[in-house]
């Protein structure tokens, strides 16, 4: 299931909003239900969503679009914030 991105944009200063997002990503995961989180365009919301149990994030913040299907798959990739 692809969230709502206006449900994403207040994560990071509404603790009532994030505790929303994580009830919802719970209910959703014991239904089997991969989650989504697209149109991410800032970078700090990424350790909020992983924490919340989203499956896949998709934005611009992760890679711009590109004309060309040239993509680079990797298997295993070791990310740190700061």
């Amino acid at each position: 299931m692809k969230l709502d991105s206006t449900i994403l944009s207040k994560i990071d200063i509404n603790q009532e909003s994030l505790g929303n997002l994580h009830a919802m990503i719970s209910a959703l995961h014991e239904l089997q239900i991969k989650i989504i989180a697209p149109l991410l365009e800032r970078p700090p919301i990424l350790p909020l969503l992983w924490q919340a149990g989203v499956d896949f994030l998709q934005g611009n913040c992760l890679d711009r679009p590109s004309p060309s299907m040239d993509f680079e798959f990797i298997e295993s990739i070791t990310v740190s914030f700061r």
